[in-house]
């Protein structure tokens, strides 16, 4: 079973706001107070931490507005397991990230969706109490519209004001109108905000006096009792909201920058011995190994040789220093120590070498584009690379085919002994459409009249095919007037009707309805 929090530790902050709107990394920023972002949550002045010891982070410059909060870990930095092989791992790691991705973007939809569903419902709730607190004709307005206006008041100022000006809920336990035919009363009294109420007994609105007098304070109209619920949850949606999508730009935007590492595996020849070195760069090899010989070239002749390139693996690094931690040999030079690098054993070299050559093969790239489109078609990159044909097919699938199916054979065999299609959906729980194709696939086909003359003459004149019709028939029925009111759709004399199907071949239960004729009214 997938465990929701594997990937995830309690960070600091990693992404600042800019003037733009625009969610910047850690790693893209200044140090300090040159950054000049503020915190995505409340907006507040931050600064860049880029220090040796902790991990790169913005903090506030006055006091934070939240604890840490839970962030996933892309570079596999909180892994204590290295008993894995590095391609075992790095499967791991990858379903983890696009399962932290997919469940991100399944509660941003299923958040965006219930605070649409608030957005509409406030609006009802507006309309309603405007309604029910127009004053009469007159210009006046009697008590209980008055309440209803101050209770529209207080809706309008609760919606917008910010959450945390916000004052209580306003009592829609106090508006009252003879178009509410029912009402609800509330046994608990309301709980401070954010709780939800529950709901009592019905209440029609003879007993609504009575019920007002035995001291019953909420009742409130049954008309407005999702409202009411709606009303509850509209801060505490919208905060929850605003966060979730600060969390998903982030993780969607450390993502797209992360994608663009890859992990590389060297042989390095000194004058003292070989060495391996591994580590993760954004740019061409070529251009980071020339940068390693100038760093080793104090040392003396230097021969490197990529073993190893995988692409989107940057998590790999991490997991490989603590892995091969006991045969580290670090390299001091003139400009200072060198760590990345390692004494391995030839045996352990080839087990290395397998484990990121299978990564590098393209069936196991653990890490997948960081969109739905670009998954998509990096997908169909690959089936089409593999020789595999997406999609519908080309050609329609053809009716014999179709019924050899086991599913239509099934379907066959219950209409022929007289099921209905509702019964044998019931029975096989399939597709009605399937059925109905099936069922429609037994009857024989049927013809437009129209289509086949249509189809028959062609090019050739209306007055060729009325003498091609009347040579089927003795007394000349088919005149050039009537074949083409046929042509059009209507129905023909039942004399012509015979003679057309002689002359197309075709029997008259096989023709689909026609229109009715439209005969003019004579004139009295």
């Amino acid at each position: 079973m997938h465990n929701p929090d594997a990937g995830l530790y309690q960070a600091w902050l990693q992404v600042g706001l800019n003037r733009q709107e625009q969610l910047i990394h850690i790693s893209e920023s200044p140090r300090g107070e040159a950054c000049a972002l503020v915190c995505p949550h409340c907006h507040g002045p931050l600064t860049a931490k880029k220090g040796r010891i902790k991990v790169h982070h913005y903090a506030h410059l006055a006091n934070s507005c939240r604890p840490l909060i839970p962030h996933f870990d892309f570079w596999a930095t909180n892994v204590d397991e290295t008993s894995w092989p590095l391609d075992e791992f790095a499967q791991r790691h990858a379903q983890q990230l696009l399962a932290e991705q997919q469940r991100l973007n399944e509660q941003l939809t299923k958040l965006q969706t219930n605070w649409q569903t608030i957005k509409i419902l406030m609006t009802e709730l507006l309309n309603i109490l405007d309604d029910v607190s127009q004053p009469y004709k007159t210009g006046t307005r009697p008590a209980n519209r008055q309440v209803n206006q101050e209770v529209l008041t207080d809706v309008q100022a609760f919606l917008e004001s910010s959450s945390s000006d916000r004052g209580p809920v306003p009592a829609l336990h106090k508006v009252r109108h003879s178009q509410f035919s029912s009402y609800w009363n509330l046994d608990l009294k309301p709980k401070k905000w954010g709780s939800v109420s529950e709901w009592g007994y019905s209440v029609s609105p003879g007993q609504l006096w009575q019920e007002e007098l035995s001291g019953t304070a909420y009742l409130i109209p049954s008309k407005l009792r999702k409202h009411y619920d709606a009303l509850i949850r509209y801060h505490r949606t919208y905060n929850e909201l605003a966060d979730l999508t600060t969390e998903h730009d982030a993780f969607e935007r450390t993502l797209t920058r992360f994608v663009t590492f890859n992990f590389y595996f060297l042989r390095i020849d000194l004058p003292s011995g070989t060495l391996y070195k591994s580590g993760v760069t954004s740019r061409p090899l070529p251009e980071r190994t020339a940068e390693i010989e100038r760093d080793l070239r104090p040392l003396g002749p230097v021969t490197i040789v990529p073993l190893a390139l995988v692409k989107q693996v940057g998590y790999l690094e991490a997991y490989f220093k603590r892995k091969y931690v006991s045969y580290q040999h670090p390299l001091n030079t003139a400009s200072g120590p060198l760590t990345e690098y390692f004494d391995l054993p030839p045996d352990e070299v080839g087990a290395i070498v397998t484990a990121l050559q299978s990564l590098m093969q393209d069936n196991a790239t653990p890490a997948e584009p960081t969109t739905r489109s670009e998954r998509v078609r990096a997908g169909m990159r690959r089936a089409k690379a593999s020789g595999k044909t997406l999609g519908r097919p080309k050609a329609p699938e053809r009716t014999g085919a179709f019924l050899q199916k086991a599913k239509s054979q099934l379907i066959v065999q219950l209409l022929r002994a007289g099921h209905s299609l509702r019964e044998i959906e019931r029975q096989t729980s399939f597709s009605i459409n399937t059925i109905r194709k099936v069922n429609e696939t037994l009857k024989p086909p049927t013809y437009h009249l129209a289509d086949l003359i249509r189809a028959k003459r062609a090019k050739r004149g209306v007055s060729a095919v009325a003498d091609e019709v009347n040579s089927h028939v003795l007394n000349g029925v088919a005149k050039p007037s009537t074949i083409l009111s046929a042509e059009n759709g209507y129905q023909p004399t039942p004399d012509l009707l015979m003679a057309l199907c002689q002359w197309l071949q075709v029997d008259a239960s096989q023709l689909k309805p026609f229109r009715k004729r439209v005969v003019a009214k004579r004139s009295v």
